[in-house]
């Protein structure tokens, strides 16, 4: 019933345009929430009334015509996306549907998709292309104006024409946050054609190109926004908000400097930014400091702080949108990060469909989970026990929930247990004869967040064509690491080849190999370096590298996952050998998928 009349209200909340209409808007949002109590919907999830905003990025149908000699790796996957946007497709996301605060998309699939009507930027439409209408950019804008959801346009606005001579045009350092002014204008152009409007502009990292790469000052970047913005896309769209997207990774000092970027921005236009969504580099936990920190910063300034919520693991899509969720568990939940906008995009390989949004492994699942009801893991350790702990699991009510399967770890944060062997295993990559094995820290894809880490690794193996290759480091390398210290070193290989100087074992192309790597870190280290085989062609140039990254030693301590009793608890016992000081234990609970969301807690047995 509330899925039906929702529509209705939000509908009749559209009227509300004056001052006449007051009552109404104040009646929609009552009548909005007790709609969504239905017992059709999900379960009551009214202890979350104060939930971020929900932005999801559209996948747009693309009718590429004439497709770049490199086509990206994302761009056939997802292909399903434009169904959200019809009346039938619509029911395959409901859920999230009805949360939505604002859908975004990037200028290409807006310059890809076909417009119903020739106009003299887009001579040929959807029939002359062979499209079918309910693919068209106009039936997306239509949908958006229907259940009246705000359009978000992401863009880079650092154009050619608005910059300053101090600013070079660079895409080797700017990439996305550079353009043209030409094809900016093309494509606000082609949203007006197809009766869309753009609610809002989410920079695309303007800051993090435009200084911390291409090493301008803040106030030049600022000032070439403040230009693009009233010369451009104000004369498009002149009610249109700014707010930027930025990476936050885990270097000390990152929130200040992203503080001091959106002060600058508001002394250069006038206008704060709309909001501040961050685009981390999920890595370790002291990345998600850097995220919370850097939120209550920009919560200071009164600009609305949203977290976009991606993956680290494109190996399948089930592999995407586990760790995606995971991801927004943690810091929801360790960290109590407090966000006002939840974001849900993709842009690698993974996942390959967009919906059902109640299907694992698709995008819109990723949000379904997200808006679930919450629940609350607490571990505890036993009174008088010194390796007894009781888990609990309960919902928002406080009630027990019975038969959910926990998962528990325990991960050593200070080195307590020694070297533990870690295992990589993959496949050669094509045109490679060579592999080189190496140590990385604070570069290519590394960062160290805190002051001081430290990592012991031992004689690194490597098994390939049958044969196992042996690094000559006899004792452990031990590496003190901080954040401006940088790691870049080679392994010799016991009777290795040479390869332009370099110590190499052969490697077979296409097959299979392995690296086993005995490796102790602390906490503050994770993710701070590799070690890595270095894949080299028959000119000794490298073409490929697979990293085992730095991290804690961790036991899983369930064989299977664990089912919590009657009262929703389970009891454990920590053998006495894992009892080292800093040994986390880590509890998981996944959810049910469609009845709870998912929760975890953390309990330190010995500090």
């Amino acid at each position: 019933m509330a899925a039906k009349m929702l529509p209705m209200v939000r509908r009749l909340c559209a009227l509300s345009r004056n001052a006449l209409f007051l009552v109404v808007i104040i009646s929609c949002a009552a009548a909005s929430a007790s709609l969504r109590a239905d017992e059709s919907d999900p379960p009551d999830n009214s202890e979350r009334q104060t939930d971020p905003q929900i932005w999801v990025n559209a996948a747009l149908y693309r009718s590429w015509d004439h497709p770049p000699a490199k086509v990206p790796a994302y761009w056939d996957k997802r292909t399903d996306g434009w169904e959200m946007f019809t009346v039938e497709g619509q029911h395959e996301w409901k859920h999230v549907l009805d949360r939505v605060s604002v859908i975004a998309t990037t200028g290409a699939p807006i310059q890809n998709a076909c417009i119903e009507n020739r106009t003299k930027s887009s001579p040929r439409n959807c029939l002359d292309l062979g499209s079918d209408q309910e693919k068209s950019l106009d039936q997306f804008f239509r949908f958006l104006k229907v259940h009246h959801i705000p359009f978000a346009l992401e863009a880079g606005l650092l154009v050619d024409t608005q910059l300053t001579k101090a600013t070079a045009l660079n895409r080797e350092c700017g990439r996305e946050a550079f353009g043209r002014e030409a094809d900016l204008r093309a494509t606000l152009q082609r949203i007006q054609d197809a009766g869309g409007n753009v609610d809002y502009i989410r920079m695309d990292e303007p800051f993090w190109y435009g200084t911390m790469s291409c090493k301008d000052t803040i106030d030049n970047i600022a000032a070439d926004l403040a230009r693009t913005i009233q010369n451009i896309v104000k004369s498009y769209f002149p009610n249109a908000r700014i707010g930027d997207v930025e990476p936050v990774v885990n270097t000390p000092g990152d929130p200040d400097l992203v503080a001091r970027w959106a002060d600058a921005f508001e002394a250069a236009t006038g206008q704060r930014l709309a909001f501040f969504q961050v685009d981390p580099a999920w890595s370790n936990d002291s990345l998600l400091e850097n995220l919370v920190a850097t939120g209550k910063l920009i919560g200071r300034r009164s600009i609305p702080y949203g977290i976009m919520f991606t993956s680290d693991d494109d190996s399948s899509d089930l592999a995407w949108t586990e760790r995606a969720i995971s991801h927004f568990t943690t810091i929801e939940y360790l960290f109590h990060a407090k966000i006002d906008q939840a974001v849900f995009p993709s842009w690698s390989a993974h996942p390959t469909y967009v919906l059902p949004e109640q299907k694992a492994g698709t995008l819109m699942n990723v949000a379904y989970q997200y808006l679930l009801p919450k629940t609350f893991l607490s571990i505890e350790r036993e009174e008088n026990s010194r390796n007894q702990v009781t888990l609990k699991l309960i919902d928002a009510k406080g009630r027990p929930i019975r038969g959910a399967k926990i998962r528990v770890e325990a991960v050593d944060t200070k080195k307590g247990w020694g070297l533990t062997n870690r295992v990589m295993q993959s496949v050669a990559p094509a045109g490679a004869l060579y592999g080189v094995v190496g140590i990385r820290a604070n570069l290519e894809g590394s960062r160290m967040a805190l002051d001081s880490g430290e990592v012991d690794i031992g004689a690194v193996n490597v098994v390939a064509d049958g044969k196992t290759w042996t690094t000559n480091n006899q004792t452990p390398i031990k590496l003190k690491l901080s954040s401006t210290t940088t790691v870049r070193e080679n392994l010799s290989i016991r009777e290795g080849l040479k390869c332009n100087g370099m110590s190499a074992i052969p490697i077979v192309s296409g097959a299979t190999y392995t690296l086993s790597v005995p490796l102790a870190a602390t906490r503050s280290a994770d993710h701070a370096g590799y070690v890595t085989i270095v894949f080299l062609d028959k000119s000794c140039n490298g073409i490929k590298r697979s990293n085992l990254y730095f991290s804690p030693s961790s036991v899983r301590l369930t064989d299977t996952h664990a089912l919590a009793d009657a009262g929703g608890t389970i009891k454990l016992a920590v053998p006495m050998k894992l009892q080292t000081p800093g040994i986390e234990l880590r509890a998981y609970y996944d959810g049910d998928g469609s009845v709870f969301g998912p929760s975890v807690a953390v309990l330190t047995l010995i500090q």
